[in-house]
């Protein structure tokens, strides 16, 4: 399906150097004592095609553009499941708010259906949805391949459209997944953001030490909770010292030459 589509793109494209960045905005918040209601102001006032991922030690907002090619895919590692689902779903819901269905959609294949059932049955972010699937049914991966099929047809200038996030909370089902599946995500991975369409992964510490081929195209890498080898094994970097980080809450994340840290809403 992708035949000879990867050699074009590869002499045809740059990458760019990772930019999320903070913004500035007039108020600081606590990160300690901040929720999800105080978060939703920041959502209103975040720029277009944004999301939120969560507020820096000096008390400003996280945002990551998902306008900008160079951020990729998205790779979310720790070993604090619910951590690595609150993060997405605060993720989504910041675009949420930001733009209007017409430019932004999303999609989530997850593997713990009550961890997502209320976020997916708010009739708020119902309109913005393009597909909720089990991971372990076989209709995952298909919606895999017609994404990949979707931004191969944008390559091409056939189609166009929102911008979309594509949401695998526990992607290690994808080790069980056939060879055609697993090849399109990894380009999908690699390539699908410069098309609009932007994996976001969420893997523990464990699952991504064993899935190298998957996440090695991978650039923007958010680190939780988890063992510091593992982190040093993931990251190339000693001294994150993510064993000591926030249960569920505490990421920390690489921009340009700096690691920023950052809370989720409590």
């Amino acid at each position: 399906m992708l035949t000879g589509l990867l050699d074009r793109i590869s002499r045809t494209m740059q990458r760019p150097a990772l930019q999320p960045k903070p913004i500035e905005v007039m108020q600081a918040y606590d990160l300690d004592t901040y929720s999800l209601a105080d978060a939703s102001q920041i959502f209103a006032t975040m720029p277009a095609m944004n999301c939120f991922l969560g507020v820096c030690e000096d008390g400003y907002p996280m945002l990551i553009e998902l306008e900008q090619s160079a951020n990729g895919t998205i790779l979310v590692v720790s070993d604090d499941p619910q951590g690595r689902t609150d993060l997405a779903q605060v993720m989504v819901a910041s675009s949420l708010a930001a733009n209007p269905a017409s430019q932004f959609k999303y999609s989530v294949i997850y593997s713990d259906e009550g961890a997502w059932k209320s976020f997916l049955e708010d009739p708020q972010n119902t309109q913005h949805l393009l597909a909720k699937i089990g991971s372990s049914h076989t209709k995952a991966g298909d919606w895999i391949l017609q994404l990949a099929l979707l931004a191969e047809e944008r390559s091409f200038g056939r189609r166009l459209g929102a911008n979309t996030l594509l949401i695998l909370d526990e992607a290690d089902f994808l080790q069980n997944a056939d060879a055609n599946v697993r090849n399109n995500f990894v380009w999908l991975c690699q390539y699908g953001p410069q098309f609009g369409i932007r994996p976001l992964i969420s893997l523990s510490s464990e699952a991504a030490l064993e899935m190298p081929e998957l996440i090695q195209h991978i650039r923007t890498r958010i680190y939780g909770r988890m063992p510091n080898r593992a982190a040093f094994h993931l990251s190339a970097f000693s001294g994150l010292d993510t064993e000591d980080f926030e249960e569920d809450r505490q990421f920390i994340v690489r921009s340009e030459n700096n690691w920023i840290h950052f809370w989720t809403p409590n």
